[in-house]
C-alpha cells in the first residue's frame, strides 16, 4: 500500500480532512502489509500519548508517531477484538476497546470518524 492508496481509503472513509496531515499517515505504507485493506480509522489519547488506530482486514494497529524518536507500533489480531463500546460528550468522544489480553480506551477521539471505525470493528465480532 502506497501513501496515495491510503489518502484515497480516508477520502472513501470520510475522514481525510481529519488525518490528512498526521505523520502516521505517512508511516502507515512501512507498516501495512501490502494485501491488507483498511476498514476503520481513528485516533485519540491513549496512555497519556496521541495513537492512530487503524483497523485492516486481519488486525487493529495502533501507532504512534513522535517527530524526533521513533514510531511505536502495538497490533492486536481483530479476531481478537470482544466488545466495543463507545461515550460520546459534546465536542469528543471514548472509545473502549476489549479484546483477549486487555483494554483500551481511547479518549479525545474526533466524533466524525466513530462510525465507520466503530462499524469496522463489530463487523468482526458479530461474525
Amino acid at each position: 500500500m502506497m501513501k496515495h492508496d491510503v489518502q484515497d481509503v480516508l477520502k472513501e472513509l470520510g475522514v481525510d480532512h481529519l488525518y490528512r496531515y498526521r505523520l502516521e499517515i505517512r508511516a502507515l505504507p512501512q507498516i501495512l502489509h501490502m494485501d491488507e485493506r483498511i476498514y476503520g480509522v481513528t485516533s485519540g489519547v491513549f496512555e497519556s500519548r496521541r495513537w492512530m488506530a487503524v483497523v485492516t482486514g486481519r488486525h487493529l494497529y495502533l501507532i504512534a508517531v513522535h517527530p524526533v524518536s521513533k514510531t511505536e507500533v502495538k497490533m492486536i489480531e481483530r479476531s481478537a477484538v470482544q466488545q466495543v463500546q463507545v461515550a460520546k460528550g459534546l465536542l469528543f468522544a471514548k472509545i473502549t476497546i476489549i479484546h483477549s489480553e486487555g483494554e483500551i480506551l481511547l479518549e479525545h477521539v474526533a466524533k466524525a470518524s466513530v462510525p465507520s471505525f466503530v462499524q469496522s470493528l463489530e463487523g468482526h465480532i458479530n461474525h
